[in-house]
Order: structure tokens, then sequence, then C-alpha cells
């Protein structure tokens, strides 16, 4: 696959809005400022996010990205690794 995105970084904020997650994390990058951003989660990996990931987590995300007419670019997310979390340590979209 051509079209693959990984992003890790510490979760620093997970709020619900019409049956979607948004997941906000923070990307250090050394020497540079930090990236902080906005994923936005459907279905079951939502779901296992908001039941196991709280503030401060370290989460690893993969997927696709897509764009629209307008060029916005968002990520399809296939997989979330629960990176600091000792219960689930990865759950795929099924």
């Amino acid at each position: 696959m051509l079209n693959k995105v990984v992003l890790v970084g510490r979760i620093i904020e997970l709020k619900t809005k019409d049956n979607i997650l948004i997941v906000s994390i923070i990307s250090v990058n050394k020497g540079k400022e930090n990236n902080i951003i906005d994923i936005t989660i459907k279905g079951n990996i939502a779901e296992n996010i908001l039941k196991f990931c709280n503030k401060n987590d370290i989460i690893g995300i993969s997927g696709s990205i897509k764009s629209n007419k307008n060029r916005i670019i968002s990520i399809d997310v296939e997989k979330v690794t629960f990176l600091s979390n000792k219960e689930v340590r990865g759950f795929k979209n099924d």
C-alpha cells in the first residue's frame, strides 16, 4: 500500500460530538515546535479508545490519507495501538 500514514503521540484531549470521537494528540519534534493533531474517529475504534485510553496516554494511529475536492486532508484510521496501556495493545478496524 503506497498511501500509508503512521502517527504516534500523547493524548491531550478526548471529546465526542454526534457519535464521533475527536482525539487530539501532541507529537514532539526534537528541536522544533510540537505538533497538535486532531483526529476524527468513528465506530469500534472510537469505542475502544474511550474505553481504554485517558488523557496523557500514548497511542499510535495508522491509516491512509484522503482529501476532498477542497484539498482538505484527513486520515482514514485503520488501526490504533495503545502504547501506554497494558490492558489492550492494539485494535483493528474490522
